[in-house]
């Protein structure tokens, strides 16, 4: 997938033809892992689609695979970061977020328990 200058995201690849197709509007970040794509669009908001086993879209659901529809995880977004099996966001507070996959203590947020939606992992830093 790729996000053009005007906010487009177009695909190309193995879940659709040879020819690039739109497949959403108004994003400003945009990034894929595995078989997971999570994107922020103007207003912040944190959008997901793709494979959902470990709670990958962040939507509170594990339902199997979302792939024609983006899913909405949530508000005040600015940056975002995935692998295969959990992703990482940063609101605009200084706020950062995690969900997915935990067996290994990846998310941070000092357990290993699956996480179907988004949690607190770190405060922004105070000086």
């Amino acid at each position: 997938m790729a996000v053009r200058q005007d906010g487009s995201v177009w695909k190309l690849g193995y879940y659709c033809a040879e020819v690039p197709r739109l497949v959403g509007l108004d994003f400003i970040r945009f990034v894929s892992a595995g078989n997971q794509s999570y994107g922020i669009k103007r207003d912040g908001s944190l959008w997901t689609r793709g494979d959902n086993s470990s709670g990958l879209l962040g939507n509170g659901s594990s339902e199997a695979a979302i792939f024609e529809r983006f899913v909405k995880v949530g508000s005040d977004f600015s940056e975002v970061a995935a692998r295969e099996a959990h992703a990482l966001a940063l609101k605009r507070d200084g706020t950062l977020w995690a969900w997915g996959h935990n067996a290994a203590g990846e998310l941070g947020d000092g357990s290993q328990q699956m996480r179907l939606r988004p949690v607190l992992v770190a405060l922004r830093p105070t000086s």
